[in-house]
C-alpha cells in the first residue's frame, strides 16, 4: 500500500492527520499546476485551499490509484468556478517587487521575466512550475506529465531554453 492511499483510508476514517499528510504532500504540486495557468500567487493559494477542503467533503470518491489526478480535477474544478464568478479578472498579474528591496534595475529585471514567461507555452509552464515553485522531484513531476522521468530533465531544459531564447529576444527589442 502506498503512503497517499494508507493516509486515504485513514482520512476516509476521520483521521485529519492523515488528511494533513495528503495535504502537505500534494499542495504544492496543485499550486505549480494552477500556477502554471493563473499568474496571481494569491489566487492559485486560495484556490488551493478551497480544492483541498472540497476533495475532504468528496473524500469518499477518491480513488487511492489516482489520488494526484483527482485532487488536480478538483483544483480545475475550483479554478473553473472562481473564473466564471469573476468574468471580469484576468488570469495574470504582474509579478510583484513588494519583497524585494528598492531598486529600478531589480523591477525592470522582474517585468522583463513576467513578459518573458507570459511567451512560453502552456507545457513549459508545467514545468518549471512544477520543479521551481512546486519543488517537484524528477519522479513528481514525470507524473503530473505523465510523461517517463527521465524526460523530466530534457522537459526543463527545453523549457530553460526557452525561457532563455525570449528574453533575449525581448532585451534585443
Amino acid at each position: 500500500m502506498t503512503v497517499d492511499a494508507a493516509d486515504l483510508d485513514a482520512a476516509r476514517g476521520g483521521d485529519l492527520e492523515a488528511w494533513g499528510r495528503i495535504s502537505a504532500r500534494h499542495a504544492p504540486v496543485l499550486a505549480a499546476y494552477l500556477g502554471s495557468r493563473i499568474r496571481r500567487p494569491a489566487l492559485v493559494e486560495r484556490l488551493v485551499v478551497a480544492a483541498l477542503v472540497a476533495a475532504w467533503r468528496h473524500i469518499a470518491e477518491a480513488d487511492p490509484a489516482d489520488l494526484p489526478g483527482w485532487l488536480r480535477r478538483h483544483a480545475a474544478g475550483q479554478a473553473m468556478t472562481w473564473a466564471g464568478e469573476h468574468p471580469a479578472e484576468g488570469l495574470h498579474e504582474p509579478l510583484s517587487d513588494a519583497c524585494l528591496p528598492a531598486d529600478p534595475g531589480l523591477s525592470r529585471q522582474l517585468s522583463r521575466l513576467d513578459r518573458a514567461l507570459g511567451e512560453l507555452d502552456e507545457s513549459q509552464l508545467r514545468v518549471l512550475e512544477l520543479t521551481y515553485r512546486g519543488g517537484a522531484d524528477s519522479q513528481r513531476t514525470a507524473e503530473v506529465l505523465h510523461v517517463e522521468p527521465g524526460r523530466v530533465p530534457h522537459l526543463l531544459a527545453d523549457a530553460l531554453e526557452a525561457l532563455d531564447r525570449t528574453d533575449a529576444s525581448l532585451a534585443a527589442g
